[in-house]
């Protein structure tokens, strides 16, 4: 509830609808890759600008094989999502503290990298839709 997926490229949203639709959201998480880093850092950038406050997270396979890689592309992510990153979004939208949360790289005042240890199992988010696991 209270959230939207934007698929810009396919559906040519621009770059001055994305924000326009984004100043609306506290946290906005962007599926990237290793093609779309930079761009998707410029978009990061200027959600960030109009919106400060913003909590801005990058997922995606770049993110989980390169996370403080990806977290130094831009000063405006404040987390990257790592291995199974489901239950790390939930819990950032929900606004648990960014240090509290498993799964997620930040940075700390932009001073160094901090790795959460310990990313969600495959097996919690197995179990958690649903699926029985079989002995």
């Amino acid at each position: 509830p209270g959230s939207r997926l934007l698929d810009c490229p396919p559906h040519g949203v621009d770059i001055k609808e994305t924000l326009r639709i984004a100043k609306d959201y506290d946290n906005v998480i962007i599926n990237t890759s290793t093609p779309s880093l930079k761009n998707d850092s410029r978009v990061a950038e200027a959600i960030k600008a109009q919106k400060p406050g913003a909590k801005i997270g990058f997922i995606g396979a770049h993110t989980a094989v390169l996370p403080t890689e990806t977290l130094k592309a831009s000063p405006a992510i404040d987390w990257v999502g790592r291995k199974e990153f489901d239950f790390t979004c939930k819990e950032v939208c929900e606004g648990r503290e960014l240090a509290t949360i498993t799964g997620l790289r930040r940075c700390a005042a932009r001073a160094g990298v901090l790795r959460i240890p310990a990313s969600h199992s495959r097996k919690r988010c197995v179990d958690a839709r649903g699926f029985r696991r079989h002995a």
